[in-house]
C-alpha cells in the first residue's frame, strides 16, 4: 500500500511540473474572446425588436426623410455574443449603434446603403468586444468603407481607405476577420443579402493599434 500511496504522489508532482501547469492566460483568468464574423455571407433582416427605445434615445437627431422607417438589423451572430444593436432607417440608410443606453452612428450613409456588414472581435486584448462595420455612401461616386465600435473608449473609428464603386462585407477567413468585396442583393435597405468575393484586407492589431492592412496598396 505504501509503495502505490508514493507512486501517486510522484505522479502527482510530476503532472503538476509538466503537463497540468496552467498557461498564463489560464493563470491570469482572461479568455481569449474568438471573432464573431460570418464566413462568407451575411443575411439581414428588419425586426422592430428595441426601435422605440432607440428612437427616444437619438431624440431630436432623426434623419429628414419622408416615411423614414427605422429598424433594428441586429443580426444573431452580434446579439447573441453582445449588448450591441444595430439600427437602421430603411430611406436614408442613416446607421446606428444602440449600446449601453447610448447612441453612435456607424459611418456615413447619405446616397449609399449605409452598414453592410458587421462583426465582432477583441482585436486589443481587454476582453472587450469591439464592433466591426463596413458601410456605404455617395450619391455620386459610390464608396465603402470600414470602421469600429471601440466600447473602452467609447468612440467610432474609420479606417483609412475607402473603396471606389464597390460594396464590402466583412468575414473570417482562418481565423483572421478579413474585409473583401461583395454582391449585395437588395430586397430593401434594410433587408438583403450580401456575400464575399475578392479580399481587400485585413485587420489585426500591430503595435499596439488596431490596424487595417489594405492589400490593394500593396506593390
Amino acid at each position: 500500500m505504501k509503495i502505490w500511496v508514493a507512486l501517486v504522489l510522484i505522479l502527482s508532482i510530476g503532472c503538476c511540473l509538466t503537463g497540468c501547469k496552467p498557461s498564463k492566460q489560464e493563470a491570469s483568468g482572461i479568455q481569449e474572446l474568438p471573432i464573431q464574423a460570418v464566413s462568407s455571407y451575411i443575411i439581414i433582416h428588419p425586426s422592430q425588436k428595441g426601435v422605440d427605445a432607440f428612437l427616444k434615445a437619438l431624440g431630436n437627431d432623426t434623419p429628414a426623410y419622408e416615411n423614414d422607417t427605422c429598424y433594428n438589423i441586429t443580426p444573431s451572430l452580434i446579439s447573441d455574443k453582445s449588448n450591441y444593436q444595430v439600427f437602421k432607417f430603411d430611406q436614408s440608410c442613416n446607421s446606428y449603434l444602440f449600446y449601453n443606453n447610448s447612441v453612435y452612428q456607424l459611418g456615413t450613409a447619405f446616397g449609399g446603403y449605409g452598414v453592410t456588414s458587421v462583426a465582432l472581435a477583441d482585436m486589443n486584448k481587454d476582453t472587450l468586444y469591439e464592433l466591426y462595420f463596413t458601410c456605404s455612401f455617395g450619391s455620386g461616386i459610390h464608396r465603402s468603407q470600414i470602421g469600429y465600435f471601440d466600447p473602452a473608449k467609447k468612440q467610432v473609428v474609420m479606417f483609412d481607405p475607402s473603396y471606389m464603386d464597390i460594396d464590402c462585407i466583412l468575414h473570417l477567413d482562418n481565423n483572421d476577420l478579413c474585409v473583401s468585396e461583395s454582391d449585395i442583393i437588395l430586397k430593401s435597405f434594410v433587408d438583403f443579402k450580401s456575400t464575399a468575393k475578392n479580399e481587400l484586407g485585413t485587420i489585426s492589431y500591430i503595435n499596439g493599434l488596431i490596424q487595417y492592412n489594405d492589400y490593394t496598396q500593396i506593390d
